[in-house]
């Protein structure tokens, strides 16, 4: 699964195109995708389209807006995060926040820095192949799944509020101790 707005910036059409890569390997796999589908709808349009032209539009669903994240999260089994940027991925955070393994781009700031490759997910090209690959290996491995799930919930901790405000504390502390 993956949430997010649909627009260019989050790169939808790579999760699609890598998807469709492996659909026919994991045919007992589905992408959810949550998030407003109604930001660029020159860009819906199109993911559509390559949805339909890669034969993926009965497993590549496409949810809109959620009132119950928790509930969703609750239901996915991996976490695909595709964007080319991000300063705190939210999304991300809360996927990590629930156990879920997370796969997202090298190149993107913020996601490559919450995800640490092969620790608590993994950390692609941004190619369709390098997604689908590690779409496939976690599809395919229950225990890595559940090895950087709990990684990614140990990990993301230190964003925890408490944890922040006390970073924020000491550091006022000592500006103000000087």
């Amino acid at each position: 699964m993956c949430v997010g707005r649909v627009d260019r910036q989050k790169r939808v059409h790579l999760l699609i195109e890598a998807f469709a890569l492996i659909k026919d390997r994991i045919p007992e796999w589905v992408v959810e995708y949550w998030g407003d589908v109604n930001v660029d709808l020159k860009y819906k349009t199109e993911l559509f389209r390559l949805c339909h032209e890669l034969g993926v539009e009965d497993k590549f669903h496409f949810c809109g807006i959620t009132r119950n994240i928790e509930r969703v999260l609750s239901d996915a089994s991996i976490f695909a995060f595709p964007s080319a940027s991000e300063g705190f991925p939210l999304a991300l955070g809360e996927a990590m926040a629930k156990g879920l393994p997370v796969i997202g781009c090298i190149d993107c700031s913020g996601t490559n820095e919450m995800i640490i490759d092969g620790v608590n997910g993994f950390l692609a090209e941004p190619t369709a192949v390098s997604v689908a690959r590690a779409l496939e290996c976690l599809a395919n491995n229950y225990e890595l799944r559940l090895k950087f799930g709990k990684m990614a919930r140990d990990g993301i901790r230190k964003c925890s509020p408490d944890n922040i405000w006390s970073i924020w504390c000491n550091l006022i502390f000592q500006i103000v101790n000087k």
